[in-house]
């Protein structure tokens, strides 16, 4: 297999896995349903699923890495990335 395709498959992987936390996490937490709805899911508080993938994100990255997520973010997004 080349290099890129690794790089690729391996990309792929990595989001499969972190989908599947969010999913499930956003699945546990009990709030107020908005517009917003998600796959097999169904309604979801859009802050809540948010903080939730900015929590899984948090355990995949560096913190180097997050804070220069963070940078680039509007303040109104910052805001939502609690720390942990």
């Amino acid at each position: 297999m080349s290099e890129r395709l690794e790089i690729f498959d391996e990309t792929m992987q990595t989001t499969s896995i972190w989908r599947k936390e969010i999913e499930k996490t956003i699945g546990r937490i009990a709030s107020e349903p908005t517009a917003c709805s998600a796959p097999h899911i169904g309604p979801v508080n859009v802050e809540d699923a948010t903080q939730v993938v900015f929590a899984i994100f948090g355990t995949h990255v560096s913190a180097g890495e997050i804070e220069d997520v963070r940078e680039v973010l509007s303040a109104q997004l910052r805001s939502l990335w609690t720390a942990e």
